[in-house]
């Protein structure tokens, strides 16, 4: 649904094409985009274990695109279904995504990677960037999440690793 007037009325909408959630632990995350009043949508789809994204097209108040995959194996873990998070550089456009990889076959839980992606506004494009912490054997991470210092662009990242807490700037 959206509200072109503040939340004083709302308009339901059709889902983008390819969108079922099909698991309860299927989670969403909603960002601005720059051009055209247009907005990201990013799931994280556990039954196949990828992340995809569909773009709002806030001129033609429609799904422009039909979910495309950027990224795998974001499987489900039993004991924490919410492994990653996302953060708009505003002065830009650019979304950053931290995300928790699970290393192995779909569904299964191990030590895996806690990567990073970038979406560019200009070309509205992903791309990976350096991992965070690179495939191991110390443990899995939980409760990522980014942000991005709106000065200088710097990327903080917070996560639960093992059983301590973690902190990489």
């Amino acid at each position: 649904a959206y509200s072109d007037d503040g939340g004083s009325s709302w308009t339901q909408t059709t889902p983008p094409v390819g969108s079922p959630v099909t698991a309860a632990a299927d989670t969403l995350q909603l960002l601005p985009l720059v051009a055209g009043n247009d907005v990201i949508l990013i799931q994280q789809d556990v039954n196949v274990g990828t992340m995809r994204y569909s773009i709002w097209d806030g001129v033609g108040a429609s799904w422009s695109t039909p979910f495309v995959t950027f990224a795998s194996w974001y499987a489900q873990n039993g004991n924490y279904d919410y492994h990653w998070g996302a953060s708009l550089w505003k002065s830009t456009g650019d979304i950053y995504l931290v995300g928790d990889k699970a290393s192995g076959a779909v569904g299964t839980v191990g030590p895996g990677g806690l990567e990073v992606f970038k979406f560019t506004e200009a070309s509205r494009t992903w791309a990976q960037l350096t991992d965070v912490i690179a495939d191991d054997l110390k443990g899995e991470t939980a409760g990522a999440r980014v942000l991005v210092d709106e000065n200088n662009g710097n990327l903080y990242v917070v996560y639960f690793r093992g059983y301590s807490v973690g902190v990489d700037g």
